[in-house]
Order: structure tokens, then sequence, then C-alpha cells
């Protein structure tokens, strides 16, 4: 038996995964019953390893949208006997074949105001499948950990809708759609498991799709334009009837008349130091002044994946001023931001902080 993501091997078995939680603890359009179990893509085939104990019946039992297409198996799989399957050894399955049931994710960290759902604030741990509207406020940021080990991170006045949350249970095969309303985001996806597997973002304008990168996705100007900024591996784009391929250090803004092209993204820029402490408590990050840079960002968290988003801050000019900031060792990241609104590489460093 392939081992099963983390989220749902902590299950007894599929229905548990999500009908056994708690209302209070999914957030969706719908109760999770109502969203059914269905057939895999036809992809093609899928190999499965022999685990002890397997027959072919206890397979289709487990893995088929129907129980009954055993006789599938058996037709495809002649040379095998059905009742003393080898450990080790390979069964031929159709994908079409394959049950794909919900999935799920989980609210790893946030900050500030963050809704999961109409009159739902956000708690760390909190369940999200199919169907979820997500929303950050001013000065708040989240992040999802999901079943295939993709990180999904939302920065400030931001909404994203899940569209599709799903798993091809025999395979881990994930199918993942997300739609961006408004505001940034930022992804690290998880390399594909095979032919089923999909993962795509989508804007008022734009579809990008992934197979395994790390890029961010915002949508500008209510919705009529979109960029896509990869910082690792390449997203494809398509837009307004066209297709692109964006590669690593490059952006593209799209729009309902256009996919664009590939822009190079400005390089990182670097933090001057020392930080300078205001006696009033506040933190002044000096930046060195970058060519073509007409904004800053620049980001503090807890962690070097930028899961937990500390503080955040936007300036034209080459400097961010925090308030305050709390105390210990984190990390911080700066980017530049061009004329075009494409966000820049990241320079990230860790930073330690301690008034006294």
């Amino acid at each position: 038996m392939p081992k099963l993501p983390p989220l749902l091997a902590s299950c007894a078995g599929v229905l548990c995964a999500l009908a056994g939680l708690a209302p209070a603890d999914v957030a969706g359009a719908a109760p999770v019953a109502r969203i059914p179990f269905e057939a895999a893509p036809d992809q093609g085939n899928f190999l499965y390893k022999v685990q002890r104990g397997d027959t072919m019946k206890s397979i289709a039992g487990r893995y088929l949208l129907r129980a009954g297409d055993v006789g599938a198996l058996l037709q495809l799989n002649r040379g095998a006997d059905a009742n003393r399957l080898t450990p080790g050894g390979t069964i031929v399955i159709p994908r079409k074949l394959l049950m794909v049931v919900p999935a799920r994710a989980v609210l790893a960290a946030y900050r500030g105001t963050v809704t999961l759902g109409p009159n739902r604030p956000a708690k760390v741990g909190a369940v999200v499948v199919e169907g979820a509207r997500i929303e950050t406020g001013a000065n708040s940021s989240a992040s999802f950990s999901l079943e295939d080990g993709s990180i999904v991170t939302l920065p400030s006045q931001s909404v994203i809708r899940i569209d599709r949350l799903r798993l091809v249970l025999a395979s881990g095969e994930m199918q993942q759609i997300f739609r961006l309303d408004d505001g940034r985001s930022q992804y690290a996806v998880a390399p594909n498991r095979g032919p089923a597997s999909k993962f795509e973002v989508r804007t008022p304008v734009s579809v990008s799709a992934v197979r395994g990168t790390e890029f961010r996705i915002g949508v500008e100007q209510n919705g009529t334009s979109a960029v896509a900024e990869v910082l690792k591996d390449s997203v494809a784009v398509s837009a307004a009837g066209a297709a692109i391929l964006v590669p690593q250090g490059f952006g593209a803004r799209s729009s309902a008349e256009s996919a664009g092209k590939p822009v190079k993204l400005l390089s990182p820029p670097q933090v001057l130091l020392p930080i300078y402490h205001r006696p009033d408590g506040s933190l002044v990050f000096n930046i060195k002044p970058l060519d073509k840079a007409a904004r800053y960002r620049l980001e503090i968290a807890s962690d070097q994946a930028f899961q937990d988003i500390r503080n955040e801050g936007l300036n034209e000019k080459p400097y961010i001023i925090f308030p305050s900031s709390p105390v210990g060792t984190f990390y911080v990241r700066v980017t530049a931001i061009d004329a075009s609104g494409l966000e820049g590489l990241p320079h990230i460093y860790p930073f330690v902080y301690n008034p006294r």
C-alpha cells in the first residue's frame, strides 16, 4: 500500500479523513458529505505495488471508485493469481478506475485578521476544504499546508478561493485549483506524483499551471491585470487565448487582452547594516537603492520559509520603518518592485532582535 499523505494517514479510513471532522473544524462552501467521490482522469495506467495480504478484491475495494470493476483488473493482469498476489509485485490499474476523494489544507500560521469563511475567524490547525473562501485583512497574513507538502501563503488584503482540492487515493496524485480574486499569494509546490496531478492558480484574467515550483501570483487594477513571478523552475501562464512559459527569475503581466511576455525580475536588494533601533522602540531598515526599483517590500518572519510572517512593510523610499518587532531570532526578506509592478527576487537573512 503506498504511503498516504500525512493528513489522510492520520485517519483510519477514507471516509473518516473528512467526514469524521467536527463541523466547527472544517471550512468550506458546503458540508463535506456533499463533495462526491469520483473517478480519476483517464491518464493511462497506474502501477500499484502489492502489499502483504492484498488480493484483487481488496485492492478494488480500497482504491477503485466501483469495487465491481475488479473484473477489469483481472482482465488486465491475467497472469496474476487473484487471491495470492506476490508482495512487492505490481498490479496495473487504469487511472480512470481509481477513486478520487476530498482532500484538505490546514492553517499552519496566521497574523492579524484572517477569515476562513463566513463568520469564521482563523485558528491554527483549522481545516479548510474545497469551496472555502479565505481572506486576510490589513497587516495580516496566513499560510496553509497542503496534503502533498505544498505551501500556500497569503499576505495582507488578499482573497483566495479553493475551487478544487482532491486526492487520487491509490497514487497520492493531487488535484489542486485555487482562484485568487484579489491581492497577492505565494506558492511552494511539491513535485507532482503523476499525470493525474494538477496545480493551478486562476485569476480573473489568467491561469497559471505548475508541476512543482516556487512562484507568486498577484491580482491588480480591480481584477483586470494579473502578475506571475517565478522564483524556481517555470510556470505556464495562459490568458487571452494565448500561453507563455515564464522561466525562473522572470515575471509576466497578463490581462484580458494579452498573456504578456517574460520580463527579468529585479535582483535581490541588500539591507544596510546596522539596523537602527530608535528610542521609541521602532526599527529602521535601510535598503541599498537598486536601479529601476519603484518600491521596496520587507517582511519579518519567525521561520525561513516565511509561513509565519510577523511584520511587513512597503515603501517607495529605500527604507522600511516598523513601530516595533518581536524579540528573538527571526528572518528578514527584502524585495524590490519595478515600475510595472513586478516584484523581484528576494534576499533572505537571519535577524536577531534584542532591544536591551
